[in-house]
């Protein structure tokens, strides 16, 4: 049952709930004869709903009701993900006005990170509420002003939305903009009308504390494109439903699912036939089958095969019928679900396959555009370190209507959220700011939230830590657009822990590198693992989509493989500097300047005991373990050396599986040094 929420201007409370303090002339009742519902046992979705109603209070004026009541309602949910429609209700002037809006999440609950909810009122709007109440108006500023900073940073190469003022103020009627003044002059006006007016400050609060609102007008946020895209679920049930002739006849079955799934038809076809005679059996029990024909005896068996509610009224049947004829299928889909299950997984494949085919330009559109995006970041010295899909929105490039992404020239990807970011590419060397050590777990590593100090002290390149950041966030995302599934889902988990265990050691800076380094080995080692399984098990659909490489990000990849050589190269001369077996000059630079091949047999030789210096077990073991690290480098840096010529070509197209490989190697060896394995942990490599 549908039920809303009532405001009553004629009683004033202040109650706090969720750490909300609510000043205004509100009072909170259930209708339709559900019982009080205290403001306490309201969700944040509800405190924004309740925001919004009042604002449209405002909109419409003052009322000649004494009793301006006002009530938001749920509605049925519908579409995708978590979004929640409300229908907002006001008794205006003796007579009941309406309008409607939705709310959903944008993203994770992240504690030490603000919350972002997706608004539709009239335009799109993001609202993004503080971990930590703001309720200083100047610090609320100061915030806004710090995101206007790295927007005005990457303006006009990236676009970017920031929090304002105007965003809310313009749509209160005393607050229209009847000057046409331009959106940065409006904003300077609002913000000292505010100061001049504290009163109308709590227009920007929910309860006691300023909120922050983004205006994004009509642009859709990447995230719904991509879960819309791969929202097979929705997909399945209407092709179960649309290709009804499939259950029986063989000949439509092989046309939508080929002549190699024949099996799976026969078994179906056994389960509905079973299903006629029973159905049949209990028609008749009823005496209602002259009134019941075939096709709605089919309907409700494929009705129930896409877990899809009927869409008919079913009340004209006998009482009993319908529990009968449920509990029948119920029970038969049980007994059978393995034939049930087949079916279904192989409607599934043949769907979500259609559906990659019928998306593939937009694939590889979204995926250029990814890449474009993190090069300009790059170029501006800008890590945002929160980036995913929930803080991209789409951007066309004209002003004409452009339904299909499957053109990257037609849109770019611009930015919302820019609360993590910061400059690294600073003025006369002054020093980075500290980020907020925040960042949304299946898109962070453990560099997100370990101070500059300590980044700077273990790796000496700061600026690449933090840009890269956003390279494994693009990794994360990448996976995701192709696949429409999570690449690191359990490795994110481990980020709580990694946060715990830092807490541990604060103060203490040689522990602090240490659980680093050591929280560091857990990470990249379920990383790479997920990585590898995840990429191997979708490596057909990643190989199968190739994306040209432009030249602006071909010679990012290269400048960040030229970098990643030379950490390479003097991890191998230090390794071959501090071993104590080698101790001829002749020979340590042999080792250093030796193939991979070379190497590799040189250690067959020290573990078969062929054509070696006689030398007693343990060192033995020492010599191995020093030529297998020194095979595993060089088979790194062959790599790179291979990855770079093919960037050096005139016109560049890779797969995916390879793009991904690339990206993955180059985070992946930046951010964990072989030097901190110990012989307990083996040694981390994509390759």
């Amino acid at each position: 049952m549908l039920h809303g929420h009532f405001i009553d201007d004629t009683i004033s409370i202040k109650n706090r709930a969720d750490g909300f303090m609510f000043h205004r002339t509100w009072i909170v009742n259930c209708c339709m004869q559900n019982p009080m519902k205290s403001i306490l046992d309201f969700t944040e979705t509800e405190f924004i709903a309740r925001f919004f109603l009042d604002l449209y209070r405002l909109q419409l004026g003052p009322s000649d009701s004494q009793q301006n009541t006002a009530q938001f309602v749920p509605l049925a949910s519908r579409g995708f993900g978590s979004d929640r429609t409300y229908e907002l209700r006001v008794k205006h002037d003796g007579g009941l006005r309406s309008r409607r809006m939705t709310i959903g999440p944008l993203g994770e609950n992240i504690e030490s990170k603000s919350m972002c909810y997706k608004v539709v009122y009239d335009d799109m709007l993001v609202v993004k509420i503080p971990p930590n109440h703001i309720k200083d108006f100047d610090k609320y500023i100061v915030s806004i002003e710090g995101e206007r900073q790295i927007l005005e940073k990457l303006a006009p190469s990236v676009k970017c939305v920031s929090p304002n003022v105007s965003a809310v103020l313009k749509r209160i009627p005393h607050f229209r903009n009847k000057e046409n003044l331009p959106p940065d002059e409006l904003e300077k006006k609002y913000i000292d009308r505010l100061r001049k007016d504290p009163g109308s400050q709590s227009h920007l609060r929910i309860g006691s504390s300023f909120v922050f609102f983004t205006n994004l007008s009509k642009h859709p946020f990447l995230s719904e494109v991509v879960e819309k895209m791969h929202h097979k679920d929705v997909a399945v049930q209407d092709e179960i439903l649309k290709n009804e002739d499939a259950l029986r006849n063989i000949d439509a079955f092989e046309v939508a699912y080929g002549g190699h799934n024949d099996s799976v038809f026969f078994r179906l076809n056994d389960v509905y036939n079973d299903y006629e005679n029973r159905i049949d059996q209990i028609v008749n029990q009823y005496g209602i089958a002259p009134s019941v024909p075939a096709y709605m005896k089919k309907e409700w068996f494929l009705f129930h095969l896409a877990e899809r509610e009927l869409r008919t009224d079913e009340s004209g049947f006998p009482d009993g019928f319908v529990d009968d004829r449920n509990v029948l299928l119920e029970k038969l889909f049980r007994q059978k679900r393995k034939d049930i299950v087949s079916y279904k997984k192989t409607v599934t494949k043949y769907v979500r396959e259609r559906r990659f085919n019928n998306n593939r330009s937009s694939f590889k559109a979204i995926t250029t555009n990814i890449l474009e995006l993190i090069c300009r970041l790059a170029e501006q010295g800008v890590a945002i370190r929160d980036l995913k899909s929930d803080n991209i929105f789409i951007s066309l490039n004209t002003e004409e209507a452009v339904h299909s992404l499957a053109s990257a020239e037609g849109y770019s990807l611009g930015l919302i959220d820019l609360e993590t970011a910061v400059i690294f590419k600073t003025i006369d060397n002054e020093k980075i700011p500290q980020p907020l050590l925040a960042g949304t777990p299946s898109y962070a590593t453990p560099s997100h939230v370990f101070e500059n100090e300590l980044l700077r002290d273990i790796f000496n390149d700061l600026p690449r830590i933090l840009y890269l950041q956003d390279w494994f966030a693009v990794i994360g995302m990448i996976y995701n657009v192709v696949t429409g599934e999570i690449l690191f889902k359990k490795t994110g988990r481990l980020l709580p822990e990694i946060i715990e265990q830092k807490q541990e050691y604060m103060g203490e800076n040689d522990a602090l590198a240490d659980t680093f380094k050591n929280t560091s080995w857990i990470f990249w080692a379920s990383a790479v693992d997920e990585f590898n399984e995840k990429t191997i098990a979708s490596k057909n659909v990643l190989e199968s989509l190739k994306v040209v490489i432009h030249k602006d990000v071909s010679r990012m990849f290269k400048r960040e493989l030229f970098k990643e050589n030379e950490v390479l190269s003097e991890t191998i001369r230090k390794q071959v500097a501090s071993q104590t077996i080698f101790k001829n000059e002749k020979n340590r630079q042999s080792l250093i300047k030796s193939s991979r091949t070379a190497i590799s047999r040189y250690k067959t030789n020290w573990e078969k005991g062929v054509n070696i210096p006689k030398a007693s077990a343990t060192i033995r073991e020492e010599v191995i373990r020093l030529l297998q690290n020194l095979e595993h480098l060089k088979h790194r840096l062959e790599e790179q050396i291979r990855i770079f010529r093919v960037l050096d070509q005139q016109s560049v197209t890779i797969s995916v599986y390879k793009l991904l490989k690339l990206l993955f190697s180059i985070v992946l060896n930046c951010m964990y040094r072989q030097e901190w394995t110990d012989r307990k942990h083996p040694q981390i490599s994509v390759y």
